[in-house]
C-alpha cells in the first residue's frame, strides 16, 4: 500500500498512543517517519512517558524524609535522578530535613 499523508492521518487518528500507531499501522508509522508527517499524525495522541525535569524531581524528593523512601514511592523520579545524576542534591535535601 502508498500511504500518502491523508491515509497517514485517517490511520494514526483511530490511535490513542504512538505504541498502537506503530503497532496497527508500521508502514503507515514508517511513511510518517519518512516524510516528516509526525507532528500532525501525532497531535492527538495521548503522551505516555513523563519527562521528568529537575524542578519536578527536586519537589517530587522534598515530600519525604529519606532516601529509601523516595525511591519506594517515586520509583520514576527516582530513576530521573539517577540517570541525569541529580542524587547528590536529592541527598543533601533529604540531609537537610533529618
Amino acid at each position: 500500500m502508498k500511504w500518502t499523508k491523508d491515509k497517514v492521518l485517517t490511520a494514526a487518528r483511530s490511535c490513542e498512543t504512538r505504541g498502537d500507531f506503530i503497532r496497527q499501522y508500521p508502514g503507515a508509522y514508517a511513511a510518517a517517519r519518512v516524510n516528516q508527517w509526525q507532528e500532525a499524525a501525532f497531535a492527538h495522541m495521548k503522551v505516555l512517558r513523563h519527562r521528568w525535569t529537575k524542578a519536578e524531581v527536586l519537589e517530587e524528593a522534598r515530600k519525604y524524609t529519606t532516601y529509601r523512601e523516595f525511591y519506594l514511592k517515586s520509583p520514576q523520579a527516582y530513576r530521573a535522578a539517577q540517570y541525569k545524576k541529580w542524587t547528590p542534591i536529592i541527598k543533601d535535601i533529604l540531609r537537610a530535613k533529618a
